[in-house]
């Protein structure tokens, strides 16, 4: 896992990640970090009532399309940095818990409807569309 005290390589993975998605896209600050390190799986509650902490990712990258997406996991194999996918934070299976640190890839801004087929009723839609 890289913490913020392995100083060259945390600024290094940052600038690439900054260069990638902008500097605006690129969250590392304490709370967004819990906020991206539970979900609706029991475990993080059992962390909670031993008086835990829970893992934190050290980045939270929030691409705006797939061409990004890919830049930031070709980023993220080059430095051998895991990423765990984000969506709503919905989950209730612990997929979402960013157990080894690294990356928490944030689906948020991928929100587009690309095509609507009225014949089969279905819909292709971005990975981070929410359902209202």
């Amino acid at each position: 896992m890289l913490t913020p005290r392995d100083s060259y390589s945390y600024e290094m993975l940052r600038s690439e990640l900054t260069w990638t998605v902008g500097d605006d896209n690129v969250q590392t600050d304490c709370s967004e970090k819990l906020a991206h390190s539970i979900d609706y799986y029991w475990v993080p509650e059992v962390w909670h009532d031993r008086g835990l902490k829970p893992q934190v990712p050290t980045f939270i990258v929030h691409p705006g399309t797939t061409e990004e997406v890919a830049e930031i996991l070709k980023i993220a194999n080059t430095h051998k940095i895991p990423v765990t996918p984000w969506g709503g934070g919905s989950g209730s299976q612990g997929g979402a818990l960013p157990m080894y640190g690294g990356i928490c890839l944030d689906t948020k801004r991928l929100n587009k409807v690309l095509e609507i087929d009225p014949v089969s009723l279905t819909v292709t839609a971005e990975a981070g569309i929410i359902m209202q």
